[in-house]
C-alpha cells in the first residue's frame, strides 16, 4: 500500500530472487538501486584470504579467528602443537570446482587429507583422526537470526566415518556443550561441493539430542568435525579419501532497519535529462528508485518518504505493508526556478519511529543546482545598409550598433543571397567580435566578388543566454565600374566636410565631402603633432558630393585631424582611431 501526495501514484512489482538469505548477503553490492531499505546483515568471514595468511590471522574488523585442532584426551589440541596423525589441512582446488560465494576459485579448507595431488579424489586419510575446524568466537546476544553457510565434499568411508558440524558456546570442546546442526555420514552423492546452511537458533544438543539456540549467546564458536573409524582402506575410488569444506559465510540479523538512499535523478518536465545550466523559470521534478532487501524479514514498518527543495515540500509520501525483494519507483512534484540561486533538493527515508534505524546518516539523498540571474537579450541596430542599398565597388563600408547591459554579447557578421533563414557565408574578420556597447564597423573587401551582385548582410548576436539573427534592412550591391571619388548624388552650393563615420573608429572610417566648384582639391590627414600620415584626395575635381574612406591599419591609436582644401577655403575636423 501507497499513500502519497504527489504527482504520479508510484508503483511497486515483486521480483522472487531464487537466491535465498544469506546468498543475498554476499550478492547485495550488485543491486543496482538508488535507494533501499535492509534488515541489516552484517557479514562476519570469508575464505577470501591469501593461502600464506590460513588460517591462523584475525578476520578484518574482528577478533574472531580460524583454528585447526583435535579432542586429545578431552583437551583441545590446536596446531602447531597437533601431532601428524590429526593432519587437518589448508590448500587449493581449483583444477576441480568452480568459484562460489566469495567470487574464488583457488581456496579451499582441507578438514583430511593430504592435498599433494590438488585433487580431493585422490588425498587419503589416516584411520582414527578426530579433527576440527573451529571459527570465533561471535558474539549475539543482540541479534535475531544467524546463519552459517558454506560448501562442503564428503567422500569418507561409508558408514565408518563421519563429517558434522554446529556450535558451542566454549572453546573446549566436548560432547555436553557441542550442540550439533547436521552432518554427513560417508561418502555424499554426487561428486560436486554441497551448499548447506546452519541456522544457529535450531541446533541439537550431542548428548541429549534437545533443541538449542545459540541466538542471544555473548560467546559463539563454531565448528566443522570429521572422525574417523579404525580401518585404514586408503586405495581410491572406494577409500578414504577425505572431506573438505569451502567459502564460508558467517552472516547475522541485528533486528534494525538500515535504510539507505542514493542518487536522486533530476528530470525537465518532458522526462528528459537535467540541463546542466538550469534556466528561470525552468520546471523539474525528480524520481529515483527504491528497494527493499530480499530475506531477513517477513514484511517492512511503514517508510515515510519526505522531498523537499528548500523549504517547499515536493513529495509526502507513506510506504505500507511493504514486503521483501519489492522495487517502487517515487517521483516528485513539479516545482519551477521561480528566482535565481542556489537549489538544494533533498531526500529522506524513515521509519516514523517504529523501529530502530542501523544508520541514521546514509538515509538521505541531495543533489543542488544553481540558477544564474536574468540576462537581457543584447540589442542590435543595423546602421548601414538601413537607409538604402549599399553599392561597393571595392571596399563595403558595414556599420551597426550594439548594446549588451551584461558586457557578454559576441557579434559574427555573414553574408547571404537572401533575407531567408540565416544560412549564409563569414565576412572576413567578422567573427565573433566583442560588442563595443556602441558604434562599430567592419570594412569589407569585396574586389573578388561578381559585377551586380546583390547580397544582403546579417548578423548573429549571442550571449550565455541568448543568440538573435538580425538581417540588414537593404542589400549591398557590387559595382566595379563606379570609381571611389565619383560624385554621387545632386550638385553642391556649398563647400562641406562631413563627420566621419564610425567615430571612433577601427581601422577604417568613411569621410563624405562637397564640391561646389571645380578646381583642385586636397585631403590630408593629420596627427596630433601637425605631421600629414595621408593623403585621401591630390587631384582636380568636378562639383559633386563625395566621400572617401582612411584606412588607420598601421597608426595609434588617438586624435588625428582630416583637412580638405580648395583655392577658396578650408575645413578641417577630428577623428579618434581607437584600437
Amino acid at each position: 500500500m501507497v499513500k502519497q501526495s504527489g504527482r504520479i501514484e508510484p508503483g511497486y512489482r515483486m521480483r522472487q530472487l531464487i537466491a535465498g538469505f544469506l546468498i543475498t548477503v554476499g550478492l547485495l553490492g550488485m543491486i543496482a538501486v538508488d535507494s533501499y531499505a535492509c534488515w541489516t546483515v552484517a557479514l562476519q568471514e570469508c575464505f577470501e584470504r591469501p593461502v600464506t595468511q590460513w588460517p591462523w590471522v584475525n578476520p578484518v574488523g574482528g577478533t574472531a579467528r580460524w583454528r585447526n585442532c583435535a579432542l586429545m584426551g578431552g583437551q583441545m589440541v590446536c596446531w602447531p602443537s597437533l601431532p601428524p596423525t590429526q593432519p587437518l589441512r589448508w590448500g587449493i582446488q581449483s583444477q576441480m570446482y568452480d568459484q562460489r560465494i566469495c567470487g574464488n576459485d583457488q581456496q579451499a579448507a582441507w578438514i583430511i587429507g593430504q592435498p599433494t595431488s590438488e585433487d580431493p579424489r585422490y588425498d587419503p586419510y589416516p584411520p582414527n583422526i578426530d579433527t576440527y575446524m573451529i571459527y570465533g568466537p561471535v558474539n549475539l546476544s543482540s541479534v535475531v537470526a544467524a546463519h552459517v553457510l558454506f560448501f562442503y565434499y564428503n567422500r569418507s568411508e561409508p558408514s565408518h566415518d563421519s563429517l558434522y558440524w554446529g556450535a558451542a558456546t566454549d572453546f573446549n570442546l566436548t560432547p555436553a556443550n557441542m550442540q550439533v546442526a547436521e552432518s554427513n555420514w560417508g561418502r555424499m552423492v554426487g561428486l560436486d561441493f554441497q551448499e548447506t546452511t546452519m541456522d544457529l537458533s535450531n541446533l541439537r544438543n550431542y548428548s541429549t539430542g534437545d533443541s538449542v539456540s545459540m541466538i542471544g549467546e555473548s560467546t559463539v564458536y563454531v565448528f566443522w568435525r570429521f572422525k574417523a573409524d579404525g580401518n585404514a582402506n586408503p586405495a581410491p575410488p572406494q577409500g578414504d579419501i577425505g572431506a573438505f569444506v569451502d567459502q564460508v559465510i558467517f552472516a547475522y540479523d541485528d533486528g534494525g532497519i538500515d535504510l539507505r538512499s542514493g542518487a536522486l535523478r533530476l528530470m525537465r518536465t518532458d522526462s528528459s535529462d537535467f540541463p546542466v545550466e538550469p534556466q528561470l523559470g525552468d520546471s523539474v521534478w525528480a524520481s529515483f528508485d527504491w528497494q527493499t532487501c530480499d530475506g531477513g524479514v517477513e514484511e517492512y514498518p511503514d517508510f515515510q518518504v519526505i522531498g523537499t527543495v528548500n523549504e517547499l515540500v515536493v513529495l509526502d509520501t507513506v510506504l505500507s505493508q511493504v514486503q521483501p525483494d519489492t522495487r517502487i519507483t517515487l517521483y516528485t512534484d513539479f516545482w519551477v526556478n521561480s528566482a535565481p540561486g542556489d537549489y538544494h533538493v533533498r531526500i529522506k527515508l524513515d521509519t516514523l519511529g517504529q523501529v530502530g534505524e542501523t544508520n541514521e546518516n546514509n538515509n538521505a539523498a541531495n543533489a543542488s543546482y544553481y540558477v544564474p540571474p536574468p540576462n537581457p537579450a543584447p540589442v542590435f541596430t543595423w546602421v548601414d545598409p538601413a537607409t538604402d542599398t549599399l553599392f561597393a565597388d571595392s571596399i563595403a563600408l558595414l556599420r551597426w550598433t550594439c548594446f549588451d547591459p551584461d558586457e557578454t554579447a559576441l557579434i559574427s557578421i555573414y553574408y547571404d543571397q537572401d533575407q531567408i533563414g540565416c544560412i549564409g557565408v563569414t565576412i572576413p574578420g567578422g567573427s565573433n567580435r566583442p560588442e563595443l556597447d556602441g558604434p562599430d564597423s567592419l570594412a569589407w573587401d569585396v574586389h573578388a566578388l561578381p559585377q551586380y551582385r546583390t547580397m544582403y548582410v546579417y548578423a548573429v548576436v549571442t550571449d550565455a543566454q541568448n543568440q538573435a539573427c538580425i538581417y540588414g534592412p537593404f542589400p549591398v550591391t557590387i559595382d566595379h565600374v563606379r570609381a571611389a571619388n565619383e560624385p554621387r548624388g545632386g550638385l553642391p552650393t556649398a563647400l562641406t566636410l562631413g563627420r566621419n563615420y564610425p567615430n571612433p573608429f577601427n581601422p577604417v572610417t568613411t569621410i563624405e565631402y562637397s564640391i561646389p566648384v571645380s578646381g583642385p582639391v586636397t585631403l590630408r590627414v593629420f596627427d596630433i603633432a601637425g605631421r600629414t600620415v595621408a593623403t585621401l584626395v591630390n587631384e582636380p575635381l568636378a562639383p559633386g558630393n563625395y566621400r572617401v574612406e582612411f584606412n588607420g591599419r598601421g597608426q595609434a591609436s588617438g586624435i588625428y585631424l582630416y583637412s580638405l582644401s580648395t583655392p577658396g577655403a578650408t575645413l578641417t575636423s577630428k577623428m579618434v582611431l581607437l584600437k
